[in-house]
């Protein structure tokens, strides 16, 4: 378990610049291209949330826990949703392996590294994961929500996130181009409610809540977007 004090570091290294008023999310190239070493250690573990054939995704990250993606497949039996949790913090894998090129980078020395084991092979990293079946009226639902919130998506100006999470939405459909954009909680209202919707598809496949409270909640958002 990390420190408060390097949670907060590890999570300005997660983060970087940031928006001061994120009215919508803001656009992001598609995590897991292959452009860097993170995106590669990503798509090692969460092979399965990230395969062709995963439709709607969300990554959830934080200094305080691992990554965590919500995702949604479909089958001849209808629509899956999952919910993939890593065993071990994959950037924190990212930032022991790569210390002394983040310092260059940073221009300053990572404190709290010295004495602590080592993370071990991104291999070693295991995912829990978690599914239920759910409606096709909500998976068309989810699907309709993604892509409007990453169609409008705007680019904003820095700033810096010290806490909190960021999700990381994402869409692959046959009929458009695939669409990333992101988040970070505590910015603005309005994405803090669209996180939410996040949290119960989780609370929903745990079955600590039921697909009327997930319609609810996307449409409590959807005025919210329209007012």
């Amino acid at each position: 378990m990390l420190s408060p004090r390097y949670a907060v570091l590890l999570l300005m290294l997660l983060l970087g610049p940031r928006a001061n008023a994120e009215t919508y999310l803001e656009p992001r190239n598609l995590m897991l291209d292959g452009t860097d070493q993170y995106s590669e250690m990503l798509r090692t573990v969460f092979r399965d949330a990230y395969a062709s054939d995963s439709i709607v995704q969300v990554m959830i990250r934080s200094s305080t826990s691992a990554e965590k993606v919500i995702y949604v497949k479909t089958a001849q039996a209808g629509a899956t949703l999952f919910v993939a949790t890593a065993s071990a913090s994959i950037y924190w894998h990212y930032v022991q392996e790569n210390r002394d090129v983040i310092e260059r980078q940073q221009g300053y020395k990572l404190q709290g590294f010295d004495g602590l084991p080592p993370q071990g092979d991104i291999r070693d990293v295991t995912v829990s994961l978690k599914s239920r079946n759910i409606s096709h009226d909500l998976y068309l639902s989810l699907i309709a929500l993604w892509q409007r919130e990453l169609t409008q998506a705007k680019q904003s100006g820095p700033h810096i996130i010290l806490d909190g999470a960021e999700f990381e939405y994402s869409l692959h459909t046959s009929q458009a181009p695939p669409m990333a954009g992101s988040s970070s909680t505590g910015v603005d209202p309005r994405l803090d409610n669209l996180a939410s919707i996040v949290g119960g598809l989780s609370l929903l496949v745990d079955g600590k809540r039921k697909e009327e409270a997930v319609f609810q909640n996307i449409a409590d958002f959807n005025r919210m977007s329209t007012q």
